[in-house]
Parts: structure tokens; sequence; C-alpha cells
């Protein structure tokens, strides 16, 4: 997408802005969300990365002979 620095002011800036903010909830900051959820999230994350290296250690190696 071209720049358009000299084709807006920065008040038509902040209205696009705003106006595309609108669409959609605003972002929560990371200082906003519940330890209790980051944890939970964490965990989540580390079982499934767990189950993947499971999945991985259970394919054929490509050096191994049949």
């Amino acid at each position: 997408m071209p720049a358009f620095r000299g084709r807006v002011n920065d008040e038509q800036a902040r209205d696009l802005a705003a106006y595309i903010r609108a669409f959609g909830p605003a972002p929560t900051p990371p200082s906003e969300i519940p330890a209790s959820d980051f944890e939970r999230r964490f965990r989540e994350l580390q079982d499934q990365w767990n189950e993947l290296q499971k999945q991985l250690e259970m394919l054929p190696s490509p050096n191994r002979k049949p």
C-alpha cells in the first residue's frame, strides 16, 4: 500500500483510526489480562506443544531404513 504522508493530516488520520476501530473490540493490553487467563492459556499451549512433540517422535526418521 502506498504511503499517505502529506496526503492525510493528523486529524484525518485520527478519524480514520477511530472509524476502523469501531468495527471490532479494542485489543486488551497485556497488563489488563488476568494472570489466571494467562496461566490457563499457557498450560493449553504447553499441552499442545507436548502433543506435537509426541507426534513428531512417532514419525519415521528419514535416516532409518525400514
